[in-house]
C-alpha cells in the first residue's frame, strides 16, 4: 500500500504541469531607454521608462536573472510611474 501511494504521488507530480493554467495574454512591449553608467571601472547597465516627473519605481533582479524578467511589471507601471530597471551583473 505505501508503495502504491508513493507511485500515485509521483505520477500526480509529473502530470501536474500538464493541467496548470498559464497566462496566454500577450505581454505589452515597452520601449526602454537603455544606458550604461561607469563607476570605478565597472559598467552598470540600466533602462528607464515612463514620465520624467513621475514617482520612481526601481526593480532589482535576483541571481541568474536580468532586467527582462520585469517587462510585464514595467508595462503596467509606465503610464503613472518612472521605472528604473538595472542589471546587477
Amino acid at each position: 500500500m505505501p508503495r502504491f501511494v508513493l507511485i500515485l504521488i509521483c505520477v500526480l507530480l509529473i502530470a501536474a504541469p500538464a493541467f496548470a493554467q498559464t497566462n496566454t495574454d500577450p505581454v505589452e512591449v515597452v520601449e526602454l531607454e537603455g544606458a550604461v553608467l561607469e563607476r570605478d571601472g565597472t559598467a552598470i547597465h540600466y533602462w528607464l521608462a515612463g514620465p520624467e516627473t513621475a514617482p520612481l519605481v526601481t526593480f532589482t533582479h535576483g541571481a541568474l536573472m536580468d532586467h527582462r524578467m520585469f517587462l510585464p511589471q514595467v508595462a503596467a507601471l509606465v503610464p503613472e510611474y518612472r521605472v528604473l530597471v538595472w542589471d546587477v551583473r
